[in-house]
This record gives structure tokens, C-alpha cells and sequence, in this order.
């Protein structure tokens, strides 16, 4: 019997003009799932792992 998988597959986008913001913020997606295009990263991730990714993306945004 196949079970479910809790995680899901969550698609991030930006548009960030800020270098600095821009590169850590690729370095925290880089730790949580691959690039698929120069400003898109797909992760497959718990629920968990989205509340900690939101809260990290947060304090990147107030830089």
C-alpha cells in the first residue's frame, strides 16, 4: 500500500533588486531544494520545514 508523502512540493519565486537580501536568500533555498530557474526554487518540504522556511524569509526581508 502506497502511503502519502507529508511533504509537498513548494514553489518559490522572487524579485529581489537588493544583492545582498538576493544571496542569502538563494543560499537559505539552496538548503531546501533546487533551482529551477535563475529566480525560482521547487522544494519538497513538511510542515515543519515551511513554518522554519516563512520565519527565515521573514528575517531576510527586514535586512
Amino acid at each position: 500500500m502506497h502511503t502519502p508523502s507529508s511533504k509537498q512540493l513548494v514553489v518559490v519565486a522572487y524579485d529581489i533588486s537588493s544583492n545582498k537580501r538576493r544571496n542569502t536568500l538563494v543560499k537559505l533555498l539552496r538548503g531546501y531544494g533546487v533551482r529551477v530557474n535563475y529566480s525560482v526554487f521547487e522544494c519538497r518540504i513538511g510542515k515543519a520545514g515551511l513554518s522554519a522556511l516563512k520565519m527565515r524569509i521573514d528575517e531576510i526581508q527586514i535586512m
